[in-house]
Parts: structure tokens; sequence; C-alpha cells
């Protein structure tokens, strides 16, 4: 087990005494609703490891290698960031994502660019933005945000590339 999950398992068990003490029944509607939570979520978990496990198979690693690798420069990071701004906004579909990309052979560079793209470009939010602030406020949030990924990726490979 790494860390993290290994300080959620003591988080976890914290919250469960806390519970537990409180003596009204907080831990029984607690672990209720987790459980609701969880059931809800086993057919995106699925889904999700199916595409990140098939996709490790069937994205060629040359493919990946010569797009998004060291070498592929700044087309390499400017490719990553248009994946990043189409992907889903779930962590559940990108981070494993891009974890397949850095395998399959993506460098540094455009995996921070991908990750940092979907954070804070992904198109799938818009419609909920833009009814909620405006339209022309979230074309200046994505125009002036466009340059970010960027910035991150050659940030990334000049600090921790090959």
């Amino acid at each position: 087990m790494d860390f993290t999950t290994v300080l959620l398992i003591i988080v976890a068990i914290l919250f469960i005494l806390l519970a537990y003490q409180r003596h009204d029944g907080s831990l029984l509607i607690g672990l209720r609703s987790g459980g609701q939570t969880f059931l809800k979520l086993i057919p995106l978990f699925i889904a999700v490891f199916i595409i990140v496990g098939l996709s490790e198979v069937l994205v060629p690693k040359e493919l990946v290698s010569r797009w998004l690798g060291e070498q592929s420069g700044w087309r390499g990071i400017l490719l990553a960031s248009g994946l990043g701004m189409v992907m889903p906004p779930s962590i559940f579909v990108s981070f494993p994502l891009a974890a397949t990309l850095y395998k399959a052979g993506a460098g540094i560079g455009a995996g921070v660019a991908f990750v940092t793209s979907w954070s804070l470009l992904t198109l799938f939010r818009m419609p909920l933005e833009v009814s909620i602030v405006g339209l022309r406020p979230t074309l200046i949030r994505m125009a002036v945000g466009l340059i970010f990924p960027v910035i991150a990726g050659f940030m990334a490979d000049f600090l921790f590339g090959a």
C-alpha cells in the first residue's frame, strides 16, 4: 500500500471512532451514506478500469512516445494541452489516463500539460460555468487560462525532464 492509501485508511478509522463516540446513530447513518455512494460509483469504476486497462494495451507505446514523449517538444505539450481540454471532468478518468500515457512513454512536460489543461480548461464544464457566471467571463477565463498548461508543461520539462 502506498502512503496515500494508508493515510486515507487512518482518517477513515478516526472518523468511525468520532462518529461512534457521539452515540447518536451518526456511525450507521454515515456508513449507510458511504455505502450508497459506493454503489452509485461502482459502474463508473468498472468503466474506468476497463478503459485504463485496455488503453494500456491498445494505445501503441511508439505512438505515445512519438507524439507526447520527451522528444516531442512544444508539439507534445500543445497536443497534451488539447487532449486535457476534451477530457471529461472526472478525476476517475483523467488521472488514470494521465498515468497510462506516462507509462506508455509520454514525457513529464506533456503529462503536466495534460493534467493542468484538464483541471483549468475542460470544455465539459463550460455550459455550467456560462449558466452561472455568464459567457463573457467564461470566455475571458478560458482565453487567459490557455497559456498555463503550456507554461506548466515547459517548466516540468525544464526542471524534471530527461
